[in-house]
């Protein structure tokens, strides 16, 4: 089945080969883009932000965005953006009329630029950048992307830059723009954001405990940071698959323990924290796009690649070179140091 999906995808865009050779798309030419990002994972989505203001700067245009179903919200208080468009899988698994309706309408906006930020080959991103049928399709070289895109670059040549500035990489190339990549950003709601705080208030601590496995956050640790900080307003910060875990975090009179239900309302809280820390690199990347100070606590080196991205201070800490003493104690340094 697999095999033969491929092979209609070939089918259609060998019938538009011809159509494509040669063209170039000028800056100024561009009066509508198409971003597409259909991906379910909160870090994914919260790095096309830096591309989505590298749009709204260089072309002047604020884009059409794909994103999936999951955490599509993450991005909808984005004023820079035009439509968010969400792929629904499912739906279109079960009633495929609904998915020749989605392109029907990608097609009807007749889009100057598509971009598809997937970085390896995606049957789905790429199906929807080749019947979306704009003037100019760029993104990443992949087995296919000689088919359906005009315009790729290397992305094994870029593996040195962080994640937002990776996916900015195909526009910047094909523009020839010499210019740095803005910041992600998360934006709120402005009923959400907080005014600043009185200097006369405590230092606000956010401890994320981490999803499962090794996106989790020693608890010696975390009661570590309990004890020599008692002075400090401390939230712990848990989801679902962490209930168990908080049993056995201490209860202190400066410390509450939130879960928040959405996204936002993570958003919301981790923007009244002074210091996050977290070894989970969603909630970290809500941080960055929020210009948090941070402490990322990972298990790789993959810090330049998937790290802090922001103009306050940040500590990455990879867990399989140091002692939970020694990670303690850089934890410490830094929040006395912010």
């Amino acid at each position: 089945m697999k095999n033969l999906k491929y092979l209609i995808f070939e089918k259609l865009a060998s019938s538009q080969i011809k159509k494509r050779e040669g063209y170039q798309l000028n800056k100024e030419d561009v009066k509508s883009v198409l971003l597409i990002r259909q991906d379910n994972r909160i870090g994914n989505i919260i790095f096309i932000t830096s591309l989505i203001s590298l749009i709204e700067r260089e072309l002047n245009v604020k884009p059409d965005v794909i994103l999936g179903e999951k955490f599509n919200g993450i991005l909808q208080n984005n004023p820079k953006i035009d439509n968010i468009f969400v792929y629904s899988q499912k739906k279109f698994l079960k009633n495929p009329m609904l998915f020749f309706k989605f392109i029907k309408n990608m097609k009807k906006k007749q889009y100057d630029l598509i971009i598809d930020c997937k970085n390896a080959f995606s049957f789905n991103n790429a199906l929807v950048t080749l019947l979306a049928n704009g003037k100019v399709k760029i993104g990443f070289k992949n087995i296919y992307s000689d088919k359906y895109l005009d315009y790729a670059v290397d992305g094994n040549e870029l593996v040195h830059l962080h994640e937002s500035e990776y996916l900015a990489a195909p526009l910047l190339k094909y523009f020839k723009i010499n210019s740095p990549v803005p910041e992600m950003h998360y934006y709120l709601k402005n009923t959400d954001i907080q005014t600043e705080k009185n200097t006369d208030t405590k230092k606000q601590i956010g401890i994320h405990i981490g999803g499962r496995g090794q996106k989790s956050l020693d608890v010696g640790i975390i009661n570590d940071i309990l004890e020599k900080f008692s002075d400090y307003d401390i939230k712990i910060i848990y989801g679902p698959d962490e209930i168990e875990k908080l049993k056995f975090i201490k209860d202190k009179k400066n410390v509450d323990k939130i879960f928040p239900k959405t996204i936002d309302d993570l958003a919301i809280l981790i923007n009244s924290l002074d210091v996050f820390i977290t070894p989970d690199k969603g909630p970290l990347h809500v941080a960055s796009a929020l210009n948090k100070n941070i402490v990322a606590i990972f298990t790789g080196d993959t810090f330049q690649r998937y790290g802090p991205r922001t103009n306050k201070k940040s500590l990455c800490i990879n867990v399989a070179n140091e002692s939970k003493e020694s990670i303690f104690d850089k934890i410490a340094e830094f929040i006395y140091n912010v």
